[in-house]
């Protein structure tokens, strides 16, 4: 582990222990609609995997080294964290998943939720909006996090006057 940046040591070990616990990428939503879109539609990411690396990869030794700390010292509280936020998540409830998941980040990594979070959204809310000026359906996912919030991709568009309706 020693060869690798921190911030990629502390991404590794989270996936790690979300496998432990039974919570594997080939059965996360998006890959999940994914396969049921292939061959039968046009599937476009709103972010390049080169783009999700240099998010990490352009960020200070000291921030990453405050990330792969806070990443071990919570390793043991994972099980607990998702547990809560697999419940949240299945009553709707934004609000309390923002406390629980995006909140921590927001107070204890600013520039870190900066980037991961309202920086992205911005982006990804103006291809959705892109997307919804222009005839058509489309479908589109992303993680929860990305959602809720003061700076969420549903704010940003209900601020630019879309209605949007909870299922």
């Amino acid at each position: 582990m020693r060869s690798y940046r921190p911030w990629f040591v502390a991404v590794i070990l989270g996936l790690a222990e979300m496998q432990r616990l039974g919570y594997h990428p080939h059965l996360g939503i998006d890959t999940y609609f994914a396969e049921r879109a292939k061959d039968r539609k046009r599937i476009v990411g709103l972010e390049t995997i080169d783009e999700q690396v240099a998010l990490f990869s352009g960020m200070s030794d000291t921030l990453q080294e405050g990330m792969l700390k806070d990443a071990l010292a919570k390793l043991d509280e994972l099980a607990a964290l998702m547990a809560k936020a697999q419940s949240l998540w299945r009553t709707g409830d934004a609000k309390a998943i923002d406390e629980l998941m995006v909140a921590p980040m927001r107070r204890d990594f600013p520039d870190v939720f900066q980037r991961l979070f309202v920086d992205r959204n911005r982006k990804m809310a103006s291809a959705i909006e892109g997307y919804l000026k222009t005839p058509g359906e489309y479908f589109v996912v992303v993680g929860s996090g990305h959602l809720i919030g003061p700076e969420g991709i549903l704010d940003l568009l209900q601020a630019k006057g879309y209605v949007l309706v909870q299922q």
